[in-house]
């Protein structure tokens, strides 16, 4: 039971530390930005970490099996449920182009979509979670949602100062 708490305080700590150096690296990104051509995209260095958290969580996972035998059996399907997460967002890759007044939001798998600022008419900002740890921003053209993107991608701020600068309407549900 030890070693169980023991591997839950090390993925908490490697979890937190991946949290700050991703912050960091992503201000220092953005601070070389230009705001009026750039590209945003599904974070590289977030999808790397995650694969090896969940390699690890794996590896936990099936230590316990072995040690634990059918209690440990639940903890398997844990492992096997992070490592499909992992697997759906390494495959669900996208691309956000800023030129000027233009967006283009190409999927990985899909249509590409192009709207230039002035087809934007909300943008809405929050927390994605209860603890409020990551931040969203969602683009609206009267009720059809154009794209969402959270702070975890280089650029979030960027964007979000395009759109106040561009004089959309910002409904903030932080508060």
């Amino acid at each position: 039971m030890l070693s169980f708490i023991g591997c839950i305080v090390l993925c908490g700590t490697i979890s937190y530390i991946i949290i700050v150096i991703k912050q960091k690296i992503i201000k220092r990104y953005e601070s070389e930005m230009n705001p009026n051509n750039f590209i945003i995209r599904q974070p590289k260095a977030t999808r790397i970490l995650l694969i090896i958290l969940n390699s690890f969580w794996l590896t936990m996972t099936l230590y316990l099996l072995l040690e634990d035998g059918i209690t440990g059996f639940f903890f398997y399907f844990l492992g096997i449920s992070s490592l499909v997460l992992t697997l759906t967002i390494v495959t669900n890759r996208w691309k956000i182009t800023i030129e000027d007044n233009q967006i283009t939001y190409t999927p990985l798998i899909g249509k590409t979509k192009s709207f230039a600022f002035s087809d934007i008419t909300a943008v809405e900002r929050g927390f994605s979670s209860q603890r409020g740890s990551n931040e969203y921003i969602k683009a609206y053209r009267y009720n059809e949602k154009l794209l969402s993107l959270t702070d975890a991608c280089a650029g979030f701020n960027v964007l979000f100062s395009r759109f106040e600068n561009a004089g959309v309407y910002i409904y903030d549900k932080r508060k």
